[in-house]
């Protein structure tokens, strides 16, 4: 006996781990740099290169870069920078071969003390948080060959058909020339390149990308003459991936992640160093989705013989929510450095961490912090370079309608944008604009036909069928269930009790004429 079916493709996640990469190393300075008076500031990164599911485990590697602005015995500001290539093995037992594997990093903590005027020490603690997955395909039943004694029962399911899954990769460059009032480039001496306002979207053959990138950029100027000066801009990123499959209305979850950056000095046409050339390379993780109504059969029996619907439990998912939340804050904070004046402020960064997502009434409530840095120029000729730095709290509720306690839920938190103002000469005024990407699947477990096994009614247990039986309708029970059980149809049911609609209730009184019985 033959089922018709239909495949939908979907992505199922096997596994998330969160976990932790710990680095501690002590570092000499290079023999040509001044010895150091005072740190100034201190920041780290973390650049993922890959992530690989292989057999009950995922290997991911990359690089760890940091970077130490700090006050010389000379009395100038100096900047260290090394990179640490890093790899580990992370047991996860459900990981294959081919499966796919999602990577966000963070950094959790980042430590630079003074060990002595010479040398460092710097610890890093790297957040991790890898999913795993695989693509697979289900058959659907739909149908079973054509037999006038076989009843059908059909319900109809709005199931996510995975049209696409990959990964691909943006180039992104921008040349910038200094403005006119600032002097020639020397030596960089920090610089930052965040992204700011990403969106991606489904187009016709393409994923579009238009977002910017926020530069920062502090330097020694040509004639070592002054205070180091600094220029901070913003440049576009725009253009798109080929993706035959996409097209406008899919439901696309598109995770991106800044995988490489880079900013060199160059010479412009006058052979004078006043061009910044900035590159970098964006992954973005895509998944496709289409809503596909498909009508399933869900149940079979004959009126003649005894038919046996072999089932098996599959766990679908389905979209429940995808949208781009706004969280905006406004804080004040001190800036409570002795013996020194904030004049000027030069440039403003910080990271967003979300600490706990819970669901609730039709919502889901993040809590996190901004962990905000601030270099500012003060009236300290010794040290005319310091950094504030200041946690900012944030709670933010986000509509989640109809979520339950099956839901799986991403909320991804980026920095839009964040700015600084003095309020006075001891605080300031920070703003900043946190967008929260959300994208919630719900889930739930179909009992799929895999075959129908047959066998004959003995006439045995035809004969000792009643031609006819008064029933009352039990709790929860289906004319379907009925009519299954007597070997009669629904229809019949209806006809015999003059029923205009399917629908019985508990209690009900029926008369049940059974087919079976009549061919006895």
């Amino acid at each position: 006996m033959e089922l018709l079916k239909k495949n939908i493709n979907m992505c199922r996640n096997k596994q998330e781990m969160t976990t932790q990469i710990s680095e501690n190393e002590d570092v000499n300075l290079p023999d040509y740099m001044p010895d150091i008076e005072k740190i100034v500031q201190e920041t780290g990164e973390i650049i993922p290169e890959k992530a690989e599911a292989m057999s009950g485990k995922v290997l991911i590697s990359g690089i760890l870069k940091y970077n130490l602005l700090y006050t010389g015995s000379d009395g100038h500001i100096s900047s260290f920078s090394k990179e640490t290539p890093f790899e580990e093995e992370i047991h996860m037992q459900t990981s294959e071969e081919h499966d796919d594997v999602r990577l966000e990093v963070s950094e959790d903590k980042f430590e630079v003390s003074l060990i002595n005027s010479r040398k460092i020490n710097v610890q890093m603690i790297i957040g991790v948080t890898l999913t795993v997955s695989e693509t697979l395909s289900e058959s659907i039943p739909v149908d079973l060959e054509d037999d006038a004694e076989i009843q059908k029962k059909f319900c109809d399911r709005q199931l996510l058909q995975l049209k696409m899954a990959g990964k691909d990769i943006f180039r992104f460059h921008d040349l910038q020339t200094l403005p006119k009032e600032k002097p020639n480039i020397g030596e960089v001496i920090y610089q930052k390149i965040e992204p700011r306002e990403m969106e991606l979207r489904c187009e016709e053959g393409c994923i579009s990308i238009d977002g910017r990138m926020h530069v920062f950029v502090l330097y020694t100027p040509e004639e070592q003459s002054g205070l180091p000066q600094w220029v901070e801009y913003a440049f576009p990123v725009q253009g798109k991936l080929d993706c035959s499959e996409a097209r406008p209305g899919m439901i696309a979850d598109l995770q991106w992640n800044l995988y490489q950056r880079t900013l060199e000095v160059k010479e412009d046409s006058e052979d004078e160093a006043r061009l910044l050339s900035a590159d970098g390379v964006i992954e973005v993780d895509m998944k496709l989705y289409e809503e596909e109504e498909i009508r399933q059969l869900e149940d079979v029996y004959s009126t003649g013989k005894k038919l046996t619907p072999v089932l098996r439990p599959v766990l679908f998912s389905g979209l429940l929510m995808k949208n781009n939340s706004v969280c905006r804050l406004v804080r004040k904070m001190k800036v409570t450095e002795e013996h020194a004046r904030l004049l000027q402020i030069c440039n403003i960064e910080g990271v967003v961490k979300t600490e706990k997502i819970e669901p609730g009434n039709d919502m889901l409530s993040a809590e996190g912090h901004v962990f905000v840095k601030m270099l500012y120029v003060t009236d300290d000729e010794t040290q005319p370079f310091r950094v504030a730095k200041g946690v900012l709290s944030f709670h933010h509720d986000m509509e989640a309608m109809h979520l339950n306690e099956t839901c799986s839920y991403r909320v991804r938190p980026l920095i839009e944008s964040i700015s600084a103002n003095m309020a006075d000469l001891n605080e300031i005024e920070i703003h900043v604009q946190i967008a929260m990407d959300v994208i919630v699947f719900d889930y739930m477990q179909v009992n799929l036909m895999d075959s129908v096994e047959e066998t004959p009614v003995s006439k045995e247990e035809i004969r000792n069928m009643p031609g006819m039986v008064g029933y009352i309708v039990g709790e929860g029970e289906s004319l379907w269930d009925i009519a299954k059980r007597y070997y009669t149809t629904v229809a019949e049911i209806q006809k015999t009790n003059q029923l205009p609609e399917e629908e019985v209730h508990a209690g009900q009184k029926i008369l049940i004429t059974k087919r079976a019985a009549k061919g006895a």
